[in-house]
């Protein structure tokens, strides 16, 4: 069993009918990040277990999730591993709600962000997530198979 695990966070099949109103582009962005992360996905799956969370809803046909483990909520993942990455849709949104429900059962320092698998909402900055202590910043790194703080944001 692997030690680490990579969460993707609400990679939905249909983004929210206001966000769509407000930003009518959001769907063809969405799918076409979707399918970098399958691409990136596929050589993460041998080293870590991929846990996919919907919030119980439908997810998008551009990540192969059938190697892999789908819940509903990010409560229902096996708490089991000594480091947990969340990715996904949207950074400082529902990725850190989602790793804030997690700090409720592991450590802080369990929970990071991946950077380069985060998709920003299309009127957010990242500079907002310095604000405060949030989590962790890394980015994947394909040559390295791994996950990094080197080549991530800092403060």
């Amino acid at each position: 069993m692997a030690q680490e695990c990579l969460i993707v966070i609400d990679a939905w099949k249909e983004p929210t009918p206001p966000n769509l109103i407000n930003f009518p582009y959001l769907k063809d962005e969405t799918k076409t990040f979707g399918s970098y992360l399958n691409h990136t996905i596929k050589s993460i799956r041998p080293n870590f277990d991929i846990f996919h969370v919907t919030s119980n809803r439908e997810i998008m046909e551009e990540i192969d999730t059938t190697k892999d483990q789908v819940f509903p909520y990010i409560l229902d993942i096996p708490i089991q591993y000594n480091k947990y990455y969340l990715c996904g849709f949207h950074l400082g949104r529902c990725i850190h709600k989602s790793a804030m429900e997690l700090a409720t059962v592991v450590t802080h320092n369990q929970i990071g962000i991946v950077f380069n698998m985060s998709l920003l909402f299309p009127n957010d900055d990242y500079n907002k997530m310095r604000e405060r202590d949030w989590f962790t910043l890394y980015n994947y790194v394909h040559r390295l198979k791994n996950f990094t703080t080197d080549c991530a944001p800092q403060r």
